[in-house]
């Protein structure tokens, strides 16, 4: 089963990666392998991601594929198949990411240097998506997104910052 799910399309991409971290992502993988996908809970999603060593060596990857832009935030994926989608985020101060949202997935977006402010939306009966709440996380903190929600992130800091979002089912292009 790990070979399959290993060699899935669009897979750990990085092929510079070292064998620590990428035994840690594949193990990461299995678990969530193990939740039927339209079973998963954003509860269950989150536990998974709590539990991730994040160890020097899943850290120095994280660095390795942080990519800040001067025009938008940066995105680069880590990992990505039909079950699981990890995203490294990087923000500049007062970067937005646009008002979007990820359909049948799951997002839990884990912070781990700076400040992040996430804000949801809700749709109105005259089809206007308005602000309904903002969450702020700073690092070592995690906030979760439901299916089908509408969200932004967004750095309101004077520092950058940088993230891992997690998605499931997986964001398959």
């Amino acid at each position: 089963m790990s070979l399959q799910i290993f060699t899935s399309r669009n897979s750990i991409v990085n092929h510079e990666n070292d064998s620590q971290s990428k035994d840690l992502l594949i193990q990461f993988l299995l678990q969530v392998a193990d939740i039927p996908l339209h079973l998963m809970t954003a509860q269950q999603l989150k536990t998974l991601v709590e539990k991730l060593d994040r160890s020097d060596s899943l850290l120095n990857l994280v660095k390795k594929n942080t990519l800040f832009k001067p025009d938008r935030v940066g995105l680069k994926n880590l990992l990505g198949n039909e079950f699981i989608s990890i995203l490294v985020v990087a923000s500049l101060p007062q970067q937005r990411s646009i008002i979007h949202r990820h359909g049948q997935s799951l997002e839990v977006a884990l912070v781990l240097q700076g400040t992040l402010t996430s804000q949801f939306f809700k749709m109105t009966e005259d089809q206007e998506l308005k602000l309904d709440r903002e969450v702020e996380v700073s690092a070592g903190d995690i906030v979760c997104t439901e299916r089908y929600e509408y969200h932004s992130i967004i750095n309101k800091s004077s520092s950058k910052v940088v993230s891992l979002h997690f998605h499931s089912p997986g964001l398959i292009e």
